[in-house]
């Protein structure tokens, strides 16, 4: 089954996502938080209320030392404070002193009141466009979602009323137990009162009255409406953030690679890779290093593919010259007298072998070209005294030009020479050298082959040598030599004229593919070939190798 395809810019920006996070996780636990406030505002009221009943209940109950008690405390209480008696009536009230009486703290049941103690960013923290713009949400839920809720009574309740038996907290606590409430605080604010209700104790366990301590939300939820703002602020901060660095890996990761897909589809024609594309990009990064060695990669298969249409070509063309020689011969067979019918049967062998030693030396060479390689490393004197027994062998046995003596010697400091090559590719190699060598010699001639050890810049290097002393190289042709199917052989050392049968005898045997190996092998095992002059007549071939680890 097909996965689904997810582009990387989808997982950039789900990665990305993960900066807006926590500020989202901060505004959704607010919640949590704006509760443990009301927890720990109302724990203060119990408090409060209950220090102040449990100073009021060490003896009589009245209005005149409910008073004195209030101003004793001074401003040394947050909640508003009520004390009442036993019916329901008003004793005391903190929020309202006598005009002798100190300073006492302001109401805490005021939603909103200037002055010192409210600071100055809270009103417009709630009025911010920052703060309608993310609260939008919310309140389109709380409008037309969220589930309806029980209506809260007003803070208003106990205004200008002598008596409070009417709230079910004092109730509660004229009973002998903790009440609360909660109602909608005054001035149209979105906020609410905590009411508490604490009895005030006798010697005999019944309540005499009761304490009703009561506060205002507005300034915790002030607190929040600033620090909803703030997170508002981190988050849209965060999402710009997320925004502007979705973009740059946008522009620097998904844009190049999508262009490198598109450049590998236009490559895959022959016309493609040859007008070269993967155009390099602005940035070295792995990115551009992925676009050079697509390039690359482009590069040699374009060589590569113009190296089979070589390859096919002049197969095709080497191959045509000796069938149309079988043919030929083959449609004169039947007229033909007894010698001639000799005489066209040795043609058809020698065109029939010549086609297969092409063939044969073609396979080799594609497959060294193509990669193929053997094992090694190889020793470089006795590969090359193996070769030169058998190249005097081929010489002197009727196969090849006779009386060439080969010479192996190697340098006296070179010590153990290994090169990395495998022993099969290094003979290989070698023994085309030599045959060459052999076969431009003169009769009688020596050829020589001189090892050696060397160092280059990118490490040691073994020189394998073979000298000869034939007509040497045109300079025409210097640069032709190693090429497929390329050879020049002028009057032989067995003066041999070109036309005649014997100069296509020698043709037949030399197909220009010998050198072409010399060369796949040397490149192949990371090395090189060169040709020079020989001083006094001849020719050079020297096959550098890398050396093997001592």
């Amino acid at each position: 089954m097909r996965r689904p395809r997810v582009p990387i810019v989808a997982r950039i920006l789900g990665v990305n996502a993960l900066l807006v996070f926590l500020p989202v996780a901060a505004f959704l636990s607010l919640d949590t938080y704006e509760r443990s406030l009301l927890s720990a505002l109302e724990d203060s009221l119990v408090q409060q209320g209950r220090f102040l009943a449990a100073w009021l209940g060490e003896g009589e109950l009245s209005a005149s030392r409910a008073e004195a008690v209030l101003a004793a405390l001074g401003r040394r209480h947050t909640a508003r404070l009520r004390v009442l008696d036993a019916a329901g009536n008003l004793l005391a009230d903190s929020s309202v002193r006598p005009p002798d009486a100190p300073p006492s703290a302001p109401d805490a049941e005021a939603p909103y009141r200037a002055g010192p103690d409210v600071l100055p960013e809270a009103k417009p923290a709630e009025s911010s466009w920052i703060y309608r713009l993310l609260s939008g949400p919310v309140r389109l839920w709380r409008r037309y979602l969220a589930p309806p809720s029980e209506p809260l009574a007003s803070a208003d309740f106990y205004t200008g009323k002598r008596n409070f038996l009417e709230g079910a907290e004092v109730r509660a606590a004229l009973e002998g137990r903790y009440g609360a409430a909660t109602r909608i605080s005054a001035g149209g604010q979105v906020s609410v009162t905590l009411y508490s209700a604490l009895p005030v104790p006798s010697p005999d366990g019944t309540p005499r009255g009761a304490v009703l301590a009561s506060q205002s939300t507005y300034r915790i939820l002030a607190g929040l409406y600033r620090l909803r703002l703030d997170v508002g602020r981190i988050f849209l901060a965060g999402l710009a953030a997320s925004s502007a660095l979705s973009l740059l890996l946008w522009l620097t990761i998904s844009r190049p690679l999508r262009r490198l897909g598109i450049q590998a589809r236009a490559a895959l024609s022959l016309r493609g890779l040859a007008e070269g594309h993967f155009k390099p990009g602005a940035v070295s990064d792995e990115i551009g290093d992925l676009g050079s060695a697509l390039r690359e990669f482009s590069a040699r298969l374009g060589e590569r593919l113009s190296w089979a249409e070589d390859f096919a070509s002049d197969l095709s063309h080497e191959i045509r010259n000796p069938l149309a020689s079988i043919r030929a011969a083959a449609e004169l067979l039947p007229d033909a007298g007894p010698e001639e019918v000799r005489i066209l049967g040795d043609r058809i062998a020698r065109d029939a072998d010549r086609a297969a030693r092409i063939v044969g030396g073609l396979r080799e060479l594609s497959r060294i070209e193509g990669g193929e390689d053997g094992t090694g490393p190889a020793d470089v004197l006795a590969v090359a005294r193996n070769c030169a027994r058998f190249a005097a062998d081929r010489s002197g046995s009727g196969s090849g030009p006779t009386d060439t003596r080969i010479t192996v010697e190697a340098a006296p400091d070179a010590g153990e020479l290994r090169a990395a090559v495998s022993p099969d590719r290094l003979a290989l190699a070698l023994g085309a050298l030599l045959d060459n060598a052999v076969s431009f010699s003169p009769p009688g001639g020596e050829v020589e082959v001189r090892a050696d050890r060397t160092r280059e810049a990118d490490g040691e290097k073994i020189r394998l040598s073979v000298l000869d002393r034939g007509p040497g190289i045109p300079p025409e042709h210097r640069d032709r030599i190693f090429d497929r199917f390329f050879t020049f052989r002028p009057a032989g050392r067995d003066g041999n004229v070109p036309g005649t049968r014997a100069a296509e005898q020698q043709a037949s045997e030399h197909q220009g593919l010998g050198l072409a190996l010399v060369r796949g092998i040397a490149l192949r095992a990371g090395g090189r070939v060169e040709t020079a002059d020989r001083p006094g007549g001849g020719t050079v071939f020297t096959l550098v190798l890398p050396a093997a680890p001592r």
